[in-house]
C-alpha cells in the first residue's frame, strides 16, 4: 500500500480492528500491513484475527497456520464455525 496513491485510515478512531484470515498468502500480507500500520499508530492491541473455519473442506493445517500468523504479531486470534453446518453439505442437501 502507498500513501502518496491510497488515503490510510485512522487506526487510532477504531475500538476494534478485525482482519479475517483464511491463513492463505493473501492473509497473511494483509496482517502484516494492517499490523504494521497499528503497531505504529500505537494500537496494536485492537486488532483481533478472524478465521472462519471450512471444516472437512479446509486444507489440513489452516486453522493452524492463521493462529500461528496472528501469534507472531501478539494479536487476538478468533475462530469461527457455522452453526448451520458446513456449507457444501447444506449446498448438497438442497441438490445444488
Amino acid at each position: 500500500m502507498h500513501a502518496s496513491t491510497t488515503e490510510l485510515p485512522n487506526l487510532t478512531a477504531y475500538d476494534v480492528i478485525l482482519v479475517n484470515s483464511s491463513g492463505g498468502k493473501d492473509s497473511q500480507a494483509m496482517l502484516d500491513e494492517v499490523c504494521t500500520l497499528a503497531e505504529t499508530a500505537g494500537v496494536l492491541d485492537r486488532i483481533t484475527v478472524l478465521h472462519c473455519a471450512l471444516g472437512h473442506i479446509e486444507w489440513p493445517g489452516t486453522s493452524e497456520l492463521a493462529r500461528k500468523q496472528a501469534e507472531h504479531y501478539g494479536v487476538r486470534y478468533e475462530e469461527r464455525h457455522r452453526e448451520q453446518g458446513l456449507l457444501l453439505d447444506q449446498v448438497r442437501h438442497r441438490g445444488r
